[in-house]
């Protein structure tokens, strides 16, 4: 039986997060009713971020969670563009199925530090994860749809709508190979009574985990300084076949496309960035590198 207690302290390297590290203590059991306590706190040149949890489990119902949560994140977004939020949430959370979950979710705080700036968000996300494997899936299917609306508390100056879906899909295929295949779209709306979308909630594309073939958050319209804009839509695809050489070691080869546009044109064709590459992968026990 695993202990009530447990430990967790990591770090890593990588192009994007440089130095980052992770320490995080957890109690399974914190009021004897299988409710789990986590502190945690996370370090990197891109996100900063503590956390303090509760979850209860079985309300109303043994599909039925309940997480609470207080959050310090500092975010950086490259050139110069940083946010930090202090705040809390409260997330219901309803099992659908096995792997198909519900979340509805309400955070709120304040942005910078600045008496003026207190934030209020609701966030609606669907996710059915069918993948066989979390680390390295050779089959299954992962969807995500989630509807964000972000504003200034109590004011209608910083109303923003956000739509946002993602689908994954791997494929078994001869030789040890997979194919796996991801597709992103998202779309801001401006509800507030200014007609820009506050620079750092505009989407931005480029990176270890975008379209590869551009530097942190580097895709899409600049300004006359050559620093990235942002913009209201943003799309991505990838396609990537993944092969095994022996036991522990792989390769991939990759064709990723993406935009970001100011307005609405991130999704038509002649605007797309393209990006082919590949890689040597090192099939470890805790997941590929």
């Amino acid at each position: 039986e695993r202990s009530l207690r447990s430990a967790k302290l990591g770090a890593g390297y990588d192009t994007q997060n440089i130095i980052n590290g992770a320490v995080s203590w957890t109690h399974r059991s914190a009021f004897g009713g299988a409710q789990q306590f986590r502190v945690g706190l996370k370090a990197s040149a891109i996100l900063t971020e503590f956390r303090v949890g509760l979850t209860q489990p079985y309300v109303f119902g043994p599909r039925n969670w309940m997480n609470f949560g207080v959050f310090a994140v500092r975010e950086e977004k490259g050139s110069g563009i940083s946010q930090t939020e202090v705040g809390g949430n409260v997330v219901f959370e309803r099992n659908i199925a096995s792997r198909t979950t519900l979340f509805f979710e309400t955070r709120g705080g304040l942005i910078d530090f600045k008496s003026d700036s207190l934030f209020s968000e609701f966030v609606t996300q669907f996710v059915d994860d069918q993948r066989d494997d979390f680390l390295d899936p050779s089959k299954g299917t992962f969807v995500r749809l989630e509807v964000r609306q972000k504003g200034a508390l109590l004011r209608s100056n910083r109303e923003l709508l956000q739509f946002t879906a993602e689908g994954r899909w791997y494929s078994d295929l001869p030789f040890s190979s997979v194919l796996a295949t991801k597709l992103f779209g998202g779309l801001i709306l401006n509800l507030s009574e200014n007609d820009e979308i506050p620079e750092f909630e505009r989407f931005r594309a480029g990176g270890l985990s975008s379209v590869r073939g551009w530097p942190f958050n580097e895709l899409g319209p600049k300004d006359a300084m050559g620093d990235p804009l942002g913009g209201k839509s943003k799309f991505e695809a990838s396609v990537e076949l993944r092969t095994k050489v022996g036991k522990y070691f792989g390769a991939a080869f990759f064709v990723d496309v993406g935009n970001v546009d100011p307005g609405f044109g991130a999704f038509e064709l002649d605007r797309y960035k393209w990006a082919i590459g590949g890689g040597i992968r090192y099939l470890s026990p805790v997941g590929p590198v």
